[in-house]
């Protein structure tokens, strides 16, 4: 997923000017973190000390990962490290078996 920018529509009102500046103002914040540009990754099943590789379907490099949901007390650790396909892959282990949810960005 891709975010959208922000763009201006035609208008010759300066009270509609005004507000387009400051929505625009308003979300910059929102639309310029990285983290927000993202996707959800359901239903990971991960089991101990194997490495299981993820489609993040962003569609570019991935830019990192948050753990937004899992079924046991278990750590996730990324194996990325020396991989050369972080464009469609996030490479994942785990401590013990897990079934997690991830945000990828």
């Amino acid at each position: 997923m891709t975010l959208k920018g922000y763009s201006w529509i035609a208008s010759t009102d300066t009270n509609v000017d005004r507000l387009q500046y400051r929505l625009e103002e308003t979300f910059k914040a929102v639309t310029d973190s990285s983290i927000i540009d993202g996707n959800i990754v359901e239903d990971i099943d991960l089991a101990s000390g194997t490495t299981t590789k993820v489609a993040h379907k962003l569609g570019r490099n991935l830019r990192g990962w948050v753990v937004v949901g899992r079924t046991a007390a278990q750590h996730v650790y990324d194996a990325n490290a020396g991989k050369t396909d972080l464009d469609q892959f996030l490479h994942l282990t785990a401590g013990g078996t897990v079934t997690v949810n991830i945000w990828v960005f």
